[in-house]
């Protein structure tokens, strides 16, 4: 998985299983991470998730011990190859701690999904 947040460069060093709370797990170091909503049945070329109330994606930036809701903004399945996923997305994120959101651009991910 990689991004842009507030236009400077990152890059998941590590992800958590699928499984787990059926969501998209991007790590950077262990410490910061971008949480996206997963649905098997959206695992189509051209599927898309808009954030809102029932889709959130979520940003853990390092040193914050506040979790910043990303209910504005898309992921989209660009590609799906034997047993893999790609797809694009991006978010606003805010939290109750500041009135500056942050802008999650030009994300990606590739992710296993099984056959």
């Amino acid at each position: 998985m990689t991004a842009k947040i507030d236009g400077k460069e990152w890059n998941a060093t590590s992800f958590f299983p699928l499984d787990f709370q059926d969501r998209i797990h991007g790590f950077y170091k262990e410490e910061e991470s971008i949480s996206l909503p997963y649905d098997k049945r959206q695992m189509k070329v051209g599927g898309k998730i808009i954030f809102g109330e029932d889709h959130v994606a979520l940003l853990f930036p390092t040193g914050d011990e506040v979790i910043w809701d990303g209910r504005k903004g898309e992921m989209e399945i660009t590609k799906v190859d034997k047993g893999w996923a790609e797809g694009k997305f991006f978010f606003t994120a805010i939290t109750s701690t500041t009135s500056k959101p942050k802008e999650v651009t030009d994300g990606f991910f590739r992710i296993a999904i099984g056959k």
